[in-house]
């Protein structure tokens, strides 16, 4: 649930809306019960958007995305293109944002940030520097698996995708 409930920020990317929705939610519900359909609605006067596709993939839908990444090299900059799989068949694709951090040789760093509402999205984008690397969802704001990265055709190994980070460190086995 927290995950979502970041993952519904990330998608916002907003944090005045996000923390002024959650306090609407609040002044509402406090001390009383309320539905998923009661925050959802919620969200939506607050926000002014409509989040019935976002609650139906990631909400009611089951599983969550596995995405191919594919960057090229292109006289135009490159082209980024993103094909996703849904891990169950109750979800045709998950609507969302996402970012991917693209890295130079020599250090630098730049963000871009994807609406994705497609099986299957392509992308033109200017980058200033010749990208020597890059990491899909940088900062873990998407549930997902990356199953394949590849970078002006030749694979690149993704290790951030599967690592889990503790805080705090050092952490303990037992409490």
């Amino acid at each position: 649930g927290s995950m979502v409930v970041h993952w519904l920020r990330f998608v916002m990317n907003d944090d005045e809306l996000f923390y002024q929705s959650l306090r609407d939610f609040l002044e509402n519900y406090a001390w009383g019960f309320a539905s998923t359909q009661d925050f959802k609605t919620s969200l939506e006067n607050s926000t002014g958007k409509d989040w019935s596709k976002y609650f139906a993939d990631w909400i009611y839908g089951e599983g969550y995305p596995n995405f191919t990444i594919q960057v090229d090299n292109s006289p135009n900059g490159y082209q980024v293109h993103v094909q996703q799989y849904p891990s169950h068949s109750s979800v045709i694709y998950f609507e969302t944002p996402f970012e991917i951090e693209f890295h130079s040789s020599d250090g630098q760093t730049i963000t871009k940030r994807f609406e994705l509402d497609a099986q299957s999205n392509s992308f033109s984008v200017e980058i200033p520097f010749e990208v020597e690397s890059f990491i899909p969802n940088p900062n873990f704001d998407v549930i997902c698996k990356i199953e394949s990265a590849v970078l002006n055709n030749e694979e690149i190994e993704i290790n951030h995708s599967t690592k889990a980070l503790i805080y705090p460190n050092p952490a303990q086995v037992e409490f």
